[in-house]
């Protein structure tokens, strides 16, 4: 006598299998969402933190180049020319976006805003220099652009403080005042950054 086994194997129907992968679908949609969301924020983030660190070494260049510097002038505009006379930095509360002085390691230093296309640039001279930074600035060929490209310098100028009395004899350094505002462009927005520093350059005097 034999025994005959029948196995039944259920299988699945064709409406289970259509929800199966509809079910699928959605997740796989929801993940990658999700991923793509992700993304989205960590390259702003990553924009963020590049531009934040940008303008900190544009300000840190400049701090300590000025914190050394002497010899400091403004440039005034003269619209006949349409060329930079070069004045001393000595008025006090004087606002300008463009100065020469030189540094502490006898180099001239020209730092200037362009309003036009919205960016700062920065020279020094390779070498001491022996004529007034002024007239050296007309041979500044190479000047470079510090800020990124999707990081637009809005305003930047330097302010002559001048120096604080404290009273009974007691005067303080003169300062100068650095203000900077940056758009810094992201995606479908825009975050607007202002920085103000105060840099005390060690030889000029209050005398």
């Amino acid at each position: 006598m034999f025994l005959i086994f029948k196995n039944k194997f259920k299988s699945f129907t064709l409406i289970e299998t259509v929800f199966a992968v509809l079910m699928i679908g959605i997740v796989m949609s929801i993940t990658i969402g999700t991923f793509i969301t992700f993304q989205s924020s960590q390259k702003k983030l990553n924009t963020l933190v590049s531009a934040y660190d940008n303008l900190r070494v544009i300000l840190d260049l400049i701090f300590r180049s000025v914190k050394v510097g002497y010899g400091f002038k403004y440039c005034m505009l003269n619209n006949a020319t349409n060329q930079c006379d070069f004045k001393p930095f000595q008025n006090d509360n004087y606002v300008s976006s463009d100065i020469v002085f030189v540094r502490g390691d006898g180099k001239c230093v020209s730092v200037y805003f362009n309003n036009n296309d919205n960016n700062i640039y920065f020279y020094s001279t390779t070498s001491n220099t022996t004529i007034p930074c002024e007239d050296e600035r007309e041979n500044f060929l190479n000047f470079s652009k510090l800020n990124l490209d999707y990081v637009k310098i809005k305003e930047f100028s330097f302010k002559n403080i001048g120096c604080e009395d404290f009273g009974n004899g007691l005067i303080g350094p003169r300062r100068i005042e650095i203000y900077l505002k940056a758009d810094i462009n992201l995606t479908n927005a825009t975050k607007t950054v202002e920085i103000l520093t105060t840099v005390t350059p060690k030889t000029i005097s209050c005398k």
